[in-house]
């Protein structure tokens, strides 16, 4: 009999702990395509390329060789308030954007901005957060 019970207090308490830890730090997504804003200086683009709609391109198309004096960037928008602490993930493929982060009001926000390089393309297949 003790046998029986110490088996299911225990079967209870892993049960327990996994709901509570799998409720506490849920995944937020955000494909490619679904960003919140973006910015598109002069030559620089930042799109979904052609036949793959969850994607997002970000480049330059100017001469091979020269430096766009801005580069293309998108934001992403997770509903974290702001002092949360998370940790985010971004999947690219082509050349490694560069990724910031900042928090303001009932949201958290991350930029990736693409290359300057001209000829160069980031693309941007999805962004994860999880807070801790």
């Amino acid at each position: 009999m003790r046998r029986f019970a110490l088996i299911a207090v225990t079967i209870a308490a892993a049960l327990f702990q996994a709901q509570t830890s799998s409720a506490a730090a849920p995944t937020l997504t955000r494909y490619g395509s679904h960003f919140y804003s973006r910015t598109q200086p002069a030559p620089c683009y930042a799109h979904a390329p052609k036949g793959l709609p969850k994607r997002l391109a970000l480049g330059c198309a100017c001469p091979t060789g020269e430096v766009a004096p801005h580069a293309a960037t998108a934001t992403y928008r997770f509903t974290l308030k702001a002092g949360t602490r998370f940790v985010y993930a971004v999947t690219w493929g082509g050349h490694r954007p560069k990724v910031s982060t900042h928090q303001k009001g009932a949201y958290s926000y991350v930029t990736v901005r693409g290359p300057r390089r001209c000829s160069v393309v980031s693309e941007i297949f999805r962004v994860h957060v999880t807070p801790r």
